[in-house]
């Protein structure tokens, strides 16, 4: 039994290397195709100089000795191949296409604004890093075997189509609005600003020497703790560099986010600080998501990941929290009035957790989904509980 089953799970194992590998050959046969289509009809092309570091404005820098305009005119193909940096925000319309080769990067000191049928091709080892925000009204396609790294926010519109294979593969460190429409097999899979210093550290380090990017705060953790008093927000830098202050904001569908509440930051620091606020609104109920938005003494501002938290509804007798649950939980009785309380696992099969009073202890716990029969001297229910 145990040979079987470790053949079935090196056969699973090869399979999603197989899956993984077909969705890059996909992406790479999507390059090519649009790519020549685009040639073919492009009216006006422009190439960088191969391996020259320059400036987009700087005309010495492109074959020919013409530098393309950042608005494109109709069905013009722009390819970089190089290392190019953008002084201004860049704006594709009209059959547009914009292609970075393989180790070459184009570096975009502004917004990207895409409309109308445009094409951008970000070949293996290549980068798009854009500085401001990224979007698009209509038609867009995106193909990325590279990395496309976006330092405030992406919003594309219906009928994009992106083709980038992992979360190695596209940062967003603001907000992502991608409708349900978008064609983008891997949404789930975009990488965040936390995600990108920890796992592309020279890639940051560049960034940093080259474009003054440094990020005004280095966030350690930003926890969400529910109580039936309110939340618990709370927080630690291990270093600041001019932040002003913190907003706390919700949201009900994790798209739109609204302030709770501003937080003063310690302005610069090197050493470590921990805040905490706690918000007694009761208002929140169900499910909702919770992010920590940064504002230097500039303006400027970084997102911390979005937390999403079941709520109870305090005002009922009976309810558990937290909700997810890592260590141990409360089941909170109003009334006092709890005679038996019963665990069961998935498959409905009783099981025993410690506990003290009204504290649960369920550390042990495998991850998954648990349901609670609790009997009242009234009433018999069934609850649940996540063990993350």
């Amino acid at each position: 039994m145990y040979l079987y089953i470790t053949f079935l799970e090196q056969k699973t194992n090869l399979q999603k290397m197989r899956d993984l590998r077909f969705v890059a050959l996909l992406v790479i046969i999507s390059v090519l195709c649009l790519r020549g289509y685009a040639l073919r009809n492009a009216t006006t092309s422009y190439t960088s100089t191969d391996e020259l570091i320059g400036n987009w404005s700087d005309d010495d820098i492109w074959v020919g000795g013409s530098a393309p305009s950042n608005t494109p005119s109709n069905n013009t193909v722009i390819t970089i191949t190089g290392s190019i940096t953008i002084n201004a925000s860049l704006n594709l319309n009209n059959n547009n296409t914009l292609l970075i080769e393989s180790e070459d990067t184009l570096v975009v000191n502004g917004d990207v604004n895409v409309d109308n049928n445009s094409f951008i091709g970000v070949d293996d080892n290549a980068v798009l890093i854009v500085l401001g925000s990224f979007s698009s009204s209509n038609n867009l396609d995106i193909a990325a075997t590279g990395k496309v790294i976006v330092f405030e926010n992406f919003e594309v519109a219906k009928g994009t189509t992106i083709n980038i294979p992992s979360s190695n593969n596209l940062y967003i460190f603001g907000t992502a609005t991608i409708p349900s429409s978008t064609t983008f097999p891997n949404s789930n899979d975009i990488g965040t600003q936390e995600s990108f210093i920890s796992g592309e550290s020279e890639l940051t380090e560049w960034l940093d020497d080259n474009y003054n990017t440094e990020l005004p705060i280095q966030l350690v953790s930003f926890t969400v703790f529910t109580t039936p008093r309110g939340i618990e927000f709370s927080w630690i830098t291990e270093s600041e560099d001019n932040n002003d202050f913190f907003t706390l904001e919700f949201s009900q569908n994790g798209i739109d986010f609204f302030p709770i509440a501003t937080i003063p930051g310690a302005g610069n620091t090197s050493t470590k600080h921990a805040y905490t606020y706690f918000d007694d609104s009761k208002k929140h109920t169900g499910l909702v998501y919770f992010r920590l938005k940064q504002t230097d003494y500039n303006g400027k501002h970084s997102y911390s990941e979005i937390l999403s938290i079941s709520i109870p509804n305090y005002n009922t007798d009976v309810f558990i929290y937290p909700n997810p649950v890592s260590d141990y939980f409360y089941i909170h009785d109003n009334n006092n009035t709890i005679i038996q309380v019963r665990f069961f696992n998935s498959l409905f099969e009783e099981i025993q957790i410690e506990h003290d009073n009204s504290i649960y202890v369920v550390y042990g716990l495998e991850k998954g989904t648990y349901f609670v029969q609790i009997q009242t001297e009234t009433i018999r229910f069934v609850t649940k509980f996540i063990k993350k």
